[in-house]
């Protein structure tokens, strides 16, 4: 019996994946469950900032001002597909984590930096237990 992976993931993931997954042999059935769509962006928060965070290849799609703002200043993100996504916009000095948050944590420490403007959607999962103070910019 054969099965079918059901991707509810938004565009352009949804795509990505289902490629991905019919060149190993598996059925697809894609039904994106929401859409990711830019929004206005807020004021940016008061205070300096030494580094952007990047959760989401989302934040850097639809961040290209506020990237292109803080050009100077280095990019954590969480993996290569928000790596990938900063890249697109211009942007050089990245660092890049394991694939999320707690990865990528202990490299933000290690580079001294503590004040981190995180560019990011309206809903995102909180950091948990990770000890790291971001500003947030939707």
């Amino acid at each position: 019996m054969s099965r079918t992976l059901i991707l509810l993931r938004p565009q352009p993931g949804n795509d990505a994946s289902a490629e991905r997954a019919r060149a190993l042999g598996i059925a697809v059935e894609q039904l994106p469950l929401f859409e990711i769509i830019p929004v206005e962006a807020g004021p940016i928060p008061e205070g300096s900032f030494d580094a952007l965070l990047i959760t989401s290849a989302n934040g850097a799609r639809f961040g290209g001002d506020t990237l292109a703002r803080f050009a100077d200043l280095p990019i954590h993100v969480v993996g290569e597909a928000s790596a990938q996504a900063v890249r697109e916009q211009g942007s050089r000095d990245i660092r890049i984590g394991g694939g999320d948050i707690a990865s990528t944590v202990p490299l933000i420490h290690a580079a001294g930096h503590e004040r981190l403007l995180h560019l990011c959607g309206e809903e995102t999962r909180p950091f948990g237990r990770q000890c790291l103070a971001a500003r947030r910019l939707v």
